[in-house]
């Protein structure tokens, strides 16, 4: 017996739905993508009469794995489909392949190595751009379109366009929680108009996070299927769904406990889902919310795989080399609205990749993110962001404002800072009694004259130790230090910064930036509700 195999993964995803930078599009494009792997497939598998001869391992996040003892289905979904690809979302870069073999797996092998060769080339956009055409504004694709509010605008963004409408609301159903009566309409369109603002404060969070493990959990499933050739595209498959159910029923979890008590008059969420699948999410959140909804999120996604591993485990997916948890490395940029997302998406996935990084030379693996407020021009690059805006530098030592990536976990081991501490010691700054400007003026100095800086330091401890007010919150201030900074000795004459011959670091960059955006010091659930200005 011969089976067929046929591959189909959607590229560059974020790229493609950031294009044009307008929250509209990035909407439309959202649902667009979402559509690939569910309606539009459906579609093809309807018109193409293969729909029974079809299995499929995985069809979910853009990526397509369908398997087949007929040939001839495997070409015509093949064909239709990247036909209906094109068309449904042009300028959406993908990459697809076939293969046979005697057994699901050797027809899945052949083609992943096709995937891997000429099946995987870049393909040339279209339409082609000439000299004499009209440009999209946004993206500098040619235009097709004339939109009212944009102009001129290529195809890609047309077709996003289009699926920003409530008639598709795919992700949104997706990532309701169960019970809840919330669709489309409690969804903000448009940052301008529908966003729900608090006051004058119009700051977002762009949230990226992506799983830890999930890359062993595919070499364990392969051992599986190794085993047993024939139970590969049922072993792929709930693989596959257990993970997607992990992270929706996490974002769901996130979604009911912070964001629902946050909803304005007219019921709207200060949120916007951009991306949930597989492993990863990309969420739009109002800042002041964006670490209590990351937090919520990692700890329901901890929870969940647990059972999730457990069930795996029952269908043969085992193996001593697993975590008893997955976890997740986050990236997070704050950000002013009207700044351009197209940009924001590279530095939140750059952050993202420092999270995950930290986590994984922790022992076990923690689930970690790293932040920036974007104050200048954006960057992609963050260690070119780390020197150029966060780093001083005097007699070869540089003084970094940030201490990178926190563990949202409990790091068993101390080596990473962790998120609940930072968090406390920005509740003890944000103190009525604490001087205000202390820890802004100090970083300032620090950038023009290190010894002043020290000076001013131990004048405002001083002050504090004197002051009968200010003495607990400076206890507090050393014992969140002391918990952050690995050999912080609040009785030294030093800069509050960790040891190094070549750096040192501080969080009180890290504090400020919470405290300019106005991020909640409380935790999900309790007194989320109450502004940072009335827990003052």
């Amino acid at each position: 017996m011969t089976w067929n195999a046929w591959l189909f993964e959607a590229k560059s995803i974020q790229e493609y739905l950031f294009a044009s930078g307008r929250l509209r599009d990035i909407i439309g494009g959202s649902e667009l993508v979402e559509s690939l792997t569910g309606e539009l497939l459906d579609d093809v598998l309807e018109a193409a009469q293969v729909g029974e001869a079809i299995t499929f391992s995985r069809r979910a996040g853009g990526a397509i794995y369908a398997l087949s003892e007929r040939e001839e289905a495997i070409h015509r979904l093949r064909d239709l489909c990247s036909l209906a690809v094109q068309q449904h979302a042009p300028g959406l870069r993908f990459e697809s392949a076939t293969g046979k073999g005697d057994t699901p797996l050797a027809a899945f092998d052949e083609a992943r190595r096709e995937l891997q060769g000429p099946g995987g080339r870049l393909r040339p956009q279209r339409p082609a751009t000439p000299p004499v055409a009209a440009r999209s504004r946004r993206t500098g694709g040619a235009a097709v379109h004339w939109d009212r509010k944009d102009g001129p605008v290529d195809v890609a963004t047309k077709a996003r366009k289009a699926h920003a409408d409530a008639a598709r609301a795919g992700l949104v159903d997706r990532v309701r929680p169960a019970g809840v009566d919330i669709g489309w309409r409690n969804w903000p369109l448009d940052m301008e108009t529908d966003f729900p603002f608090q006051g004058e404060n119009r700051t977002v969070a762009l949230i990226h996070a992506d799983g830890n493990g999930f890359g062993q959990l595919l070499r364990n499933a392969r051992r599986a299927a190794d085993a047993e050739p024939e139970r590969f595209p049922e072993l792929f498959r709930r693989l596959s769904e257990a993970i997607s159910g992990t992270t929706e029923s996490a974002v769901q979890t996130a979604v009911n406990e912070v964001l629902l008590p946050e909803q304005d008059s007219a019921g709207m969420l200060p949120a916007r889902p951009i991306v949930v699948g597989g492993d990863d999410i990309t969420f739009l959140v109002r800042a002041d919310l964006a670490l209590p909804f990351l937090r919520r999120f990692t700890e329901a996604f901890e929870a969940a795989s647990r059972q999730a591993l457990a069930d795996l485990a029952q269908a043969g997916i085992t193996g001593e080399d697993l975590p008893q948890t997955l976890t997740v490395g986050a990236g997070c940029v704050f950000m002013r609205a009207s700044q351009p997302f197209s940009m924001a998406h590279e530095l939140v996935e750059d952050l993202t990749d420092h999270a995950k990084r930290a986590g994984k030379a922790a022992e076990p693996v923690v689930s970690t993110v790293a932040f920036h407020r974007v104050t200048t021009a954006l960057a992609g690059d963050y260690d070119a962001v780390l020197e150029r805006e966060l780093t001083d530098t005097w007699a070869g030592v540089g003084y970094r404002q940030t201490l990178g990536a926190y563990a949202i976990s409990e790091a068993a081991n101390r080596r990473l800072p962790e998120l609940d501490d930072l968090i406390a010691l920005q509740g003890v700054m944000e103190e009525p009694a604490m001087a205000n400007g202390a820890a802004r003026e100090l970083l300032t100095l620090i950038g023009l004259a290190p010894g002043q800086a020290r000076m001013r330091y131990q004048r405002w401890r001083r002050v504090a130790r004197e002051d009968h007010d200010q003495r607990p919150l400076l206890n507090g201030f050393d014992a969140c230090m002391e918990r952050l900074l690995e050999g912080f000795d609040p009785e030294s004459a030093d800069l509050p910064f960790g040891p190094g011959e070549v750096e040192r670091a501080t969080p009180l960059g890290d504090v400020l930036a919470l405290k300019a955006v106005g991020s909640r010091c409380g935790r999900a659930g309790q007194g989320l509700e109450t502004s940072r200005e009335e827990t003052a």
